[in-house]
Parts: structure tokens; sequence; C-alpha cells
């Protein structure tokens, strides 16, 4: 028999929050709840789960207050996320949070606050972070210093935006940072992951509505790093879909591909002077379940080191603020 090592509740019935599902239950963990406003369309979501759902209600509270979840999941809009994060941390659950993890960074320092006052997890659902492929740069770069000290990133994500009439990401009251947030802050993350957790000291932003946006549909960055590097973005709602980066460095340039998704097979290739290119190709990894089983063991965890993850996600948020408050002045934003 499996033993299940902790009992979900899914707050939304999003389309992610489906396919969490799998890699949850394979992994021996137990979905027992879901929530959604509309107590009908919870029962649809559920009904052809299995093993099947226990509780199925119409109210987040509802769920947030049961006794016999242990985690919380929250695929929800941004603007909802804290008071329903705060809740569940209050309720004594662990959380797993969707990105952009707060509205604000000062939202998202009190989201950490609260879990460590009660010794919960909270960690963000970024994926990839939790890849093989990421975890092969990280030696490349960081240990190995295959291509020496890193000067400048360059990251594209673009995603047509689907229906924007309907769409919440176009929803302003819903969420409020538009494409910076829903790409951006993968963009944002990869390169502070690839300054090796390191703030900007300085970032300038841009982007202009069309008509009819309430949000940002492509927004360009700029950060700025004590020693002298640079790292630009350039993420859209109107672009074809694109994902690259590259890094060069004193010594050569490491670029990669689908750096958010489709990335079950990956590779990243490693390019230096009067060498041929390296191509690395990365083990088969599914980062969803990796997350969930990165998830399980920090939630074991006593120390605060858990709360790391979470720590850099603040800092993303950090950058994210800077750098609307830039393009909404049309002026650098100093960050301390």
């Amino acid at each position: 028999l499996i033993a299940f090592l902790m009992r979900w509740g899914v707050v939304s019935t999003a389309k992610i929050a489906g396919q969490y599902f799998l890699p949850l239950t394979t992994s021996g963990e137990q979905v027992v709840a879901v929530s959604s406003r509309n107590e009908e369309r919870a029962k649809e979501w559920a009904s052809d789960k299995v093993p099947a759902i226990e509780h199925v209600v119409g109210s987040h509270d509802e769920l947030l207050a049961l006794q016999d979840v242990d985690v919380v999941y929250l695929p929800v809009p941004t603007a909802v996320r804290t008071p329903l994060a705060m809740k569940a941390i209050e309720n004594g659950k662990h959380v797993l949070i969707e990105k952009p993890v707060a509205a604000t960074a000062e939202e998202a320092s009190h989201i950490l606050a609260a879990a460590k006052d009660r010794n919960v997890l909270v960690l963000d659902g970024t994926m990839w972070i939790h890849h093989a492929r990421t975890k092969l740069i990280s030696e490349y770069l960081f240990q190995n210093n295959a291509i020496g000290a890193v000067q400048h990133i360059s990251c594209t994500l673009t995603s047509p935006l689907l229906n924007p009439g309907t769409n919440i990401r176009a929803n302003k009251s819903l969420e409020p940072h538009g494409c910076l947030g829903d790409l951006g802050w993968y963009c944002i993350r990869w390169i502070l992951f690839l300054m090796n957790n390191r703030l900007p000291v300085q970032v300038s932003g841009h982007y202009v509505l069309g008509e009819g946006e309430e949000v940002p549909f492509s927004f360009n960055g700029l950060l700025i790093f004590d020693k002298g590097e640079s790292a630009s973005f350039f993420c859209s709602f109107r672009a074809a879909r694109r994902q690259n980066i590259l890094v060069s460095a004193s010594q050569g340039q490491l670029s990669l591909e689908n750096f958010v998704t489709r990335n079950n097979e990956s590779e990243f290739t490693v390019n230096k002077a009067s060498e041929a290119p390296e191509v690395v190709k990365v083990p088969n990894c599914d980062q969803m379940a990796e997350l969930v089983s990165a998830f399980v063991e920090l939630a074991k965890d006593t120390t605060t080191n858990k709360y790391t993850h979470f720590e850099h996600s603040i800092d993303s948020m950090k950058v994210l603020d800077a750098l609307l408050q830039s393009a909404e002045n049309s002026s650098p934003v100093s960050i301390s």
C-alpha cells in the first residue's frame, strides 16, 4: 500500500490545478479537497479524479478550515493570493502558491513572516527551479566556472494571449502586472539565478498599453548589477511563442531554449572561443513531479533553510515592483 505523505487541498479549478493532480497522486500524495466559488464547477472538476476527492466544496474558506488538509495549493489570480495564503498559514497549512507570489514584494514578505511564525512551508510554483537542467547549469556556471564571469544575460519569453477579452491575464483587477507577472516573472527569476541570486542595483522598464488594454501586453526590462554586469529581457502577449536565454561571459556563452515549458527532454549549449560548441543533453525530467518532490522534502525540514526559495521569490517581486514603477514613471529605479 502507498503511504500518503501529505493531504492536499486545491483552491480553484484552474487548468493548472488539474495538471498537478497526476504528479501529486503518483508521488504518493493524496488530494482530499477542492474548492471553487461555484460548487457545481468544483464537482465537475472532481468528477473524473481517481482516487476520488473526499471534500468538494463551494467555498475557499471552508476548504482552508478543513482539519484533514495539510497542504493548500493556490492557483488563484494574483490579486487574491495573499489573503488566501495568509488564512491557510493561520490555519497551520503548508502552502504552494502560484507566481507571481503576491501583488507586491511587501505582501510576499508578510506571507513569509507568517509562515515562519507558524513553522509551515510556503513555496512558489516556479517549476524550472527544480528541473535537472537547472542543477546542471548551476554546476557549469558556479562550480566549474565553465564560461568565466557573467557579463550580460538576455532573455525572451513570448506567448500570444488567447481570447484577451475574457482571459483573466488581461484583467487589471485580477492580474495587475499583465505580461510582466505572467511571463516576465520567469525572466526575472532566471536572471537572478544566473547572477547567483544577486539583486540588481538599478532597473529600467518600458511598456505601452495598446487600445483597450488594461495591463502590459509587452514589456522590456533592463537590470544593472553592482559590478557593471547587465541583463535585459522582453516578454509579450503579442509576439509569437519563443523562450530563449543567452548568457554572455568572459570566456564564452551559455544558451538554452524552452526554459519554462516543453522541457521534459532538454539541453543547453556552451560556446567557448576556438572550441566546438558543447551541447549538454539533460536526462529526461518531469519538472512538475520534481517540484512536488521538492515540496514534500522541504516541508519535512525543521530548519529555516526551507524558506530560501521563497526568499528568492521575494527578491524577484522586488525587481518586478521596481520595473513596473520605472515603466510607469519613465525613469530608472534603484534597488537597495
